[in-house]
């Protein structure tokens, strides 16, 4: 655990003892709690990347925790507008998904069902159409796995040439960027994925088990969506090929190519989008209101108050890497008030001039 988050959890029980959380938690009376989330394990996707994959035990304890905390969980579009008509409930909270992984639907849907609490995936559409596994996430996970620690790429393809180590984290980094970006510029689709399953059985891992039978690293299908719907969960934009570009008419494609195949699938209504990956540009905001899009969010943390603007809505990351003590922190708004504390220290610092030497 890094010396930072091991900071971030003492601080945060710190301020807990003192009263702090209930303190924060009244003055974030009139504000909106998003809630992030990515996949849910079915192996141990949760041990390799914590930071994108929370096992589904921990997911049902975060659930847990917020009924017993009293929160109220709302649908993101009747959320949004009683947060600018400041009629919200009391600890209203958000709960969004993004992408789809398949390990969603009993992993996190099932629970929410349970529940009767509604959600939000945003639904990225390259993968759900093919069933593919996603190949960047997969080629990681398949070299974070093995035992192996040497690979020879001429083995794989003859477009590729050198033996790399993948014994180290920085090793399997590097070796997953040579091996995705030598697929992306050169390969079709099928030919990414019989590279892929090759690196798999050179590496002493069977690709069938792993991507067929157990669909780790895969998102949900069209069907598998609408199933997610009929357990109450709406199907939002999330971006085609799960990237925002930085030009106009690349961001029009994008969200055109998500809601094509969204409404063959029946879905209705998509108006909200989450940024793949966080990324955004300002600039574009226009584009997106001239697409109808109603609100967005985004990556960045913080609680949304009735002033924010609807397409740059902040939420809380929740993953595996993170404590109870640090999600309480976040939901009662402690973390929210630190991080404006942080914010207003900064721009104090960066525009003091010293007295004596504005004399000089």
């Amino acid at each position: 655990m890094s010396m930072y988050r091991l900071a971030k959890r003492a601080a945060f029980r710190g301020i807990e003892m003192c009263g702090g959380f209930r303190m924060c938690d009244r003055l974030m009376i009139d504000g909106l709690h998003i809630l992030c989330y990515h996949g849910i394990s079915l192996f141990d996707e949760d041990r390799f990347a914590p930071g994108v994959f929370m096992s589904p035990e921990v997911f049902a304890a975060r659930m847990d925790w917020l009924a017993k905390n009293d929160f109220q969980p709302l649908p993101l579009a009747e959320a949004v507008t009683r947060l600018k008509e400041r009629t919200l409930p009391p600890r209203a909270v958000v709960i969004t998904f993004d992408d789809g992984w398949f390990g969603c639907l009993e992993g996190a849907f099932a629970k929410l069902q349970s529940l009767g609490w509604p959600a939000t995936l945003y639904a990225t559409t390259y993968y759900a159409e093919h069933g593919h596994p996603v190949f960047n996430v997969a080629v990681h996970y398949l070299l974070w796995k093995t035992r192996v620690r040497t690979l020879d790429l001429r083995i794989l393809h003859p477009g590729l040439a050198g033996v790399l180590g993948i014994a180290s984290a920085a090793q399997q980094w590097r070796a997953t960027r040579r091996i995705v970006d030598f697929a992306i510029a050169q390969l079709t689709r099928e030919e990414r994925r019989e590279l892929l399953y090759a690196l798999a059985t050179h590496l002493g891992l069977n690709p069938v088990e792993l991507f067929e039978r157990r669909r780790l690293m895969t998102l949900l299908r069209l069907d598998e969506l609408r199933e997610s719907a009929a357990r109450g969960i709406s199907i939002q934009l999330h971006t085609h090929r799960h990237r925002f570009p930085r030009d106009e008419p690349s961001v029009r494609r994008e969200l055109s190519d998500n809601r094509a195949v969204l409404e063959a699938c029946g879905f209705s209504d998509l108006v909200h989008l989450c940024y793949p990956s966080g990324r955004y540009d300002p600039l574009l905001l226009p584009v997106l209101r001239a697409a109808n899009i109603r609100t967005a969010t985004t990556s960045d943390p913080g609680v949304n108050f009735p002033e924010a603007d609807p397409l740059l809505l902040t939420r809380f990351l929740d993953s595996g890497s993170a404590g109870e003590i640090e999600f309480a922190g976040e939901m009662f708004g402690v973390g929210h008030m630190l991080r404006g504390l942080r914010s207003s220290t900064r721009r104090v610092a960066r525009g003091f001039v010293d007295p004596a030497a504005a004399v000089k």
